[in-house]
């Protein structure tokens, strides 16, 4: 009697807490409805997903597949557009790859906040102050900024520079990988990536400091794995580690040292940007996490599925070949590898296509907006199946999260979404979506978009050839036995390329001459 008297006492708790539950959602949505606005005629509302877990809402859901999450309450609602609660906020997601890239038309960036994500970063990854983050932001300093940027990073005499500095760190470091042509030596792989591309990229845009300091390489590691905890406002004792890496690299940022060895791009910026020491160190450790996070892992990933596809490592080598070959001949006596010019690496069209293909397979990220004021989006596409135009209404407060894996693996844009075809994108093949409609931007999108295009995705694009091209030179590679490709690290999506879920071990030997 006494255990069934126990077991209906707890099955009336669980009634009394399921109940209340239903009561909870049932006036949210009673004040919802009873404080919702007026909707304009012939607009809905985007179909909401519902969640039973407070705050969080379908944040742990998406966080298992987020392209999966996308296109499973895209068909499920028949809508190119609906929203979830995602860590307290309501977010909008887009399910139809032709609507994705409206956050970069001038039609709607009127009614976005086009650096909202960034000055979230600002303050939660970098530890910027409100201060810091008004000065950064400020018209001023965007502006200064970017002709900056045009100046030491796109325009093609100065990049030419930073390339051959690039290469002068490859060719010197890259031999110590493996010195015999009979014993393969063995190397974390990602590590190894991860240093060479950090050493070599941080020099010519940041301070050769970078380059002899070990402890700046293993404090950026240490801040590199903490910065999407950081960025979700984890709580403090998960991210003790991250934020004493990054007290270091701000202080490195602001030493003597550092600025007498300065880059001319850092150097112009010290003595240009109307900023604050302070203001000035949290914007340099952005560029240098911008120029670093997204080409060590892209470099990474298109090295191994390059290494695990025979044919297509043997055409890019040989296509490397020829064109060493065709410098020698032209520079009668050099028996060494050549330099290679921006001309050079132009040429080098199939590890070009390689590297866009491995952005389109692990490019992460999301373009956030917050939306400043109500506004409607018409959406004239044949998502639904539907041939008739729908309205809906997006809600000021709330963010726009266009998730841009969604069209890099969408199967009516690329054959065979979740295949590495290296050659994908040799010879600029036209792309149109399901719609018919012909794709008019580079359907890869990587680097961000109208005035926020990154002005590094040239310098990176050229950065991993010539690494790639060199290590294919200089050596046979291969994955240890019993390695597989690791799948990505699920904890760490959301900014830039993914990062993979566990370490291998790769096999280098020198080749014979």
């Amino acid at each position: 009697m006494e255990d069934e008297s126990v077991e209906a006492t707890r099955m009336m708790m669980i009634g009394t807490a399921v109940a209340a539950l239903l009561l909870a959602m049932a006036i949210s949505r009673l004040v919802q409805w009873l404080f919702s606005k007026t909707l304009p005629p012939d607009t809905v509302r985007p179909p909401h997903v519902q969640s039973w877990i407070p705050y969080l809402g379908s944040a742990i859901e998406m966080g298992k597949d987020v392209v999966a999450f996308i296109c499973h309450y895209g068909k499920q609602f028949q809508s190119p557009l609906f929203t979830a609660t995602i860590v307290g906020e309501t977010c909008v997601f887009v399910a139809d790859p032709e609507l994705m890239n409206m956050v970069f038309k001038p039609k709607y960036a009127r009614y976005l906040d086009s650096y909202s994500l960034q000055k979230d970063f600002v303050t939660n990854v970098l530890g910027g102050t409100p201060k810091d983050v008004q000065q950064n932001f400020h018209t001023d300093t965007i502006k200064i900024g970017g002709k900056q940027a045009n100046h030491f990073i796109l325009n093609r005499d100065s990049m030419g520079v930073s390339v051959g500095k690039v290469q002068d760190y490859f060719q010197k470091n890259i031999p110590e990988l493996a010195t015999s042509t009979n014993i393969w030596t063995s190397h974390s792989m990602f590590s190894m990536v991860y240093q060479a591309v950090f050493k070599a990229t941080a020099g010519p845009l940041v301070s050769d400091y970078f380059v002899q300091d070990e402890s700046s390489w293993e404090a950026f590691q240490v801040f590199d794995k903490g910065v999407i905890p950081l960025f979700n406002k984890l709580p403090s004792f998960l991210t003790t580690k991250a934020r004493q890496a990054r007290s270091s690299l701000i202080q490195t940022l602001q030493s003597k040292a550092f600025q007498d060895q300065a880059s001319p791009l850092m150097k112009a910026r010290i003595q240009e940007l109307p900023v604050s020491p302070s203001a000035l160190s949290k914007a340099n450790l952005g560029l240098m996490f911008a120029s670093v996070g997204n080409s060590a892992p892209a470099i990474y990933w298109c090295l191994l599925r390059l290494m695990e596809d025979p044919p297509a490592w043997e055409a890019c080598r040989a296509q490397v070949q020829a064109l060493v070959l065709q410098k020698k001949q032209t520079d009668a006596g050099t028996t060494t590898t050549p330099t290679f010019t921006m001309d050079d690496l132009d040429q080098m069209t199939l590890l070009e296509s390689a590297f866009w293909e491995t952005l389109r397979l692990y490019q992460g990220n999301f373009t956030a907006r917050r939306i400043t004021e109500d506004f409607v989006v018409e959406t004239t596409t044949t998502y639904t199946n539907k041939q008739q135009p729908k309205k809906y209404l997006l809600e000021k407060g709330s963010r726009i999260m266009p998730f841009w894996a969604v069209l890099h693996y969408d199967p009516n844009i690329f054959s065979n979404p979740k295949q590495f075809q290296y050659d994908r994108f040799v010879g600029k093949p036209q792309f149109t979506f399901a719609s018919g409609a012909k794709i008019n931007f580079f359907p890869v999108v990587a680097f961000g978009g109208g005035e926020h295009l990154c002005p590094g995705r040239k310098f990176i694009s050229y950065e991993a050839r010539l690494l790639l091209a060199l290590l294919m030179l200089n050596f046979d590679m291969r994955l240890a036995e019993g390695e597989t490709i690791p799948g990505i690290d699920l904890t760490n999506i959301g900014v830039g390329v993914c990062h993979p879920e566990r370490e291998v071990k790769v096999e280098i030997k020198r080749r014979q001459e």
